[in-house]
């Protein structure tokens, strides 16, 4: 699977380029015969030069879209891409369309405006402000993270947050506009069912974020939980699946269970069999030692 494969896939471009430099050339052109007959084939390119920029200040998911990545660990992030799919605009590379391109739109604009706010809340915290965040986090995040949270830590991160708010507000935020504002015109010129699918997508991918909120409720029904751990077992595929492939031959699924435990402080509770199950579905074997069951050392959560 090609790396503009994978980029549609997800409809995540913004990780990686389609190919505008010329190691990607061959990409660019496989892109171009699925999509170059589409009206909205101007929009992609544009979404494409934005995307380039923006995997500058977010470089560590590149690789997980990359050739070299284990397949295993990319079905795992189609997985979570797509049940967002009604918002994010994520689909099968075959079947994107007006409505999915107005997804991936809309939902990128919503990223940005909501990169701006943060940076204009965070310029205006007063040092009482930071205090009370931090006692507030303390109370509410596990005894491991709480201990790390000090003035200093606290004033690191809005100092990192600020840095990247200002590229959104002073760059990215008004670059996505005027995507936004050509992408409108575009689909303008068009007309038709297909201007009003493409608007109708845009409209669902602004409320991209407004679902996440949903989602990161807590779960009352056993369904919506099992849904949530599952997530939780992707994402600790996604990030350390270069990782796990490289050493599988010499760990045990019980010690990889515990590392699942121990990334998520034991607050993400699943069986051993049940994750072995989740990771083995997506192509996750050859874990090499068969070892033994490690007990869960609920001391480090309390």
């Amino acid at each position: 699977m090609g790396d503009w494969q994978r980029c549609q896939l997800l409809n995540w471009p913004d990780w990686i380029s389609l190919g505008m430099d010329d190691t990607k050339s061959g990409d660019l052109a496989a892109a171009e015969e699925l999509y170059g007959r589409k009206w909205f084939w101007p929009i992609l390119l544009r979404l494409d030069e934005f995307e380039g920029r923006l995997l500058g200040i977010f470089p560590f998911m590149g690789p997980v879209l990359s050739d070299d990545w284990p397949e295993w660990s990319f079905r795992c992030l189609g997985d979570v891409a797509m049940q967002d799919a009604a918002f994010n605009g994520c689909c099968d590379p075959q079947k994107l369309d007006s409505r999915a391109v107005g997804r991936i739109v809309g939902s990128k604009m919503a990223l940005c405006e909501a990169a701006v706010a943060l940076h204009a809340i965070l310029q205006g915290f007063t040092g009482e402000q930071i205090t009370e965040a931090m006692e507030t986090a303390k109370r509410l995040l596990p005894v491991e993270i709480a201990a790390e949270i000090h003035a200093e830590a606290v004033q690191e991160w809005i100092s990192g947050w600020l840095e990247l708010g200002q590229r959104f507000a002073g760059e990215l935020g008004p670059e996505m506009q005027e995507i936004k504002r050509f992408a409108a015109s575009v689909a303008d010129e068009e007309g038709g069912t297909e201007e009003l699918d493409y608007l109708q997508g845009f409209t669902q991918g602004k409320r991209f974020l407004e679902h996440m909120r949903e989602r990161a409720k807590p779960a009352r029904k056993k369904r919506q939980r099992d849904s949530m751990v599952r997530s939780c077992v992707f994402v600790f595929a996604i990030l350390r699946g270069a990782e796990i492939d490289e050493t599988k031959r010499d760990r045990s699924w019980p010690e990889l269970h515990q590392e699942f435990l121990r990334t998520f402080f034991y607050q993400v509770q699943i069986d051993e069999e049940t994750f072995k199950k989740a990771l083995g579905r997506k192509g996750l074997n050859k874990v090499g030692k068969a070892g033994r069951p490690v007990p869960v050392n609920r001391d480090a959560a309390d």
